[in-house]
């Protein structure tokens, strides 16, 4: 699976999905998940995006884009990355660490997707 072209529609999905989000979590340039969360909206975050190897750079780049959040975390990026599924909620079991990262998030930005 080539991503590096500029018309390849995976890669272009992968634009749109990233943009939505609030946060990158990653694990150096080997995994990376996307996650949307409003408080009040969604009953968890949402994984939009989710990669390793050749796709974990290109979820990065579409971050730096859309200004999207990076958040280095390998050991939540390496719990999250096997349980997750792109298009559904984050597994009960990785809610206490991505609060944690969402939190930290939020205080250095002072993006209130939170509140």
């Amino acid at each position: 699976m080539q991503l590096r072209s500029d018309t390849d529609p995976i890669r272009d999905q992968i634009f749109a999905q990233v943009a939505k989000a609030d946060v990158v979590i990653m694990s150096g340039n080997l995994l990376a998940v996307a996650l949307y969360f409003r408080l009040g909206e969604t009953d968890a975050p949402i994984v939009l995006a989710k990669g390793r190897a050749l796709t974990a750079p290109v979820i990065k780049e579409a971050a730096i884009t859309a200004r999207v959040y990076i958040y280095e975390d390998r050991d939540v990026a390496e719990l999250l990355y096997p349980v997750a599924d792109v298009g559904f909620y984050i597994p009960k079991s990785t809610y206490q660490p991505v609060a944690r990262i969402l939190a930290d998030v939020c205080k250095r930005t002072g993006n209130e997707f939170l509140y």
